[in-house]
């Protein structure tokens, strides 16, 4: 087997699979990925002063709830990219 046929470059629109919280399975594309992305870099330059306080609510919050919160927030986003794709 050749080196290209073991390590192909992954397809620019793969799907994404994991779990959510309560076992809830999710799928999307790379694309939809960096959209989601681009919207929370977007949102952030237009008002740091909410994500500044987002952070510092919490930061006083163990590890765990800090990623929790911002996984929700992230599939919020992709989910209002998906909408508006249809």
């Amino acid at each position: 087997m050749s080196k290209k046929q073991c390590n192909p470059n992954p397809p620019t629109e793969r799907p994404v699979y994991g779990k959510a919280r309560k076992l809830s399975i999710f799928s999307f594309s790379i694309t939809e990925i960096e959209n989601a992305f681009t919207e929370w870099e977007r949102r952030y330059r237009e008002k740091p002063e909410q994500f500044i306080s987002a952070d510092k609510r919490l930061s006083k919050k163990p590890v765990k709830v800090y990623g929790a919160a911002r996984a929700q927030y992230f599939l919020e986003l992709v989910d209002k990219i998906k909408k508006e794709k249809k």
